[in-house]
């Protein structure tokens, strides 16, 4: 389950405070709990309903918990991915590549991330991108593909940090070619996969 799930299952937003979490969860803990459905034909879905619940609140205090660190640690990368050469992770990128990993690792990458990668897929395509900016895209689709991170993809909330930092760079370098089209077209495949609407993406973007 990805952090964007968990607030989603809570029916809480990214901009909950810890205490509007907690008093979310006890509601929907009360709400499916077993004593309102003995003798209920829905009790075995009220039961998997309560695990969701409990896994999504533990995952968003963990979270939460360590969401500072995890401020920290992006902004690291951010800074480092400053003075890294791109042409250094070109190769590493192409078309089907690039899809293969998104195919894997959509959900669990969550929607900042396919948002960005997506993004920066799709400025690629456009015809008037000038030779500097192609650049930096690619190294930062490079190094998105790249089997070996700085961080191992797996780890929850750090896993796809130094990813963001790469792809932030290059989104703020190309901005001015992120428009409705590339917006809309990036709108039509995260909504598939995450159930988003446009606003969240435009919010994502604003970098």
């Amino acid at each position: 389950m990805t952090i964007e799930e968990a607030y989603k299952i809570l029916e809480v937003s990214e901009n909950s405070s810890e205490e509007e979490i907690k008093a979310a969860y006890k509601k929907l803990a009360r709400k499916y709990h077993p004593d309102f459905y003995q003798n209920n034909p829905l009790a075995s879905l009220a039961e998997e309903k309560l695990k969701e619940i409990n896994e999504a609140y533990e995952i968003l205090t963990e979270y939460l918990k360590n969401k500072e660190k995890y401020s920290v640690k992006e902004k690291q990368f951010t800074n480092q991915y400053e003075d890294i050469k791109t042409e250094k992770y070109q190769k590493y990128y192409s078309n089907s590549s690039f899809w293969s990993k998104v195919k894997k690792i959509a959900k669990n990458a969550g929607l900042k991330v396919m948002c960005y990668a997506l993004t920066l897929y799709y400025v690629l395509q456009k015809a008037d991108i000038p030779v500097t900016e192609k650049g930096i895209i690619i190294g930062a689709l490079g190094y998105f593909i790249l089997p070996i991170d700085l961080i191992p993809d797996f780890i929850m909330g750090l896993g796809y940090t130094d990813d963001i930092g790469a792809m932030f760079i290059a989104i703020k370098k190309s901005m001015k070619y992120v428009d409705e089209e590339v917006k809309n077209q990036v709108y039509l495949k995260l909504n598939d996969w995450f159930n988003t609407d446009y606003e969240e993406i435009e919010k994502i973007l604003k970098v």
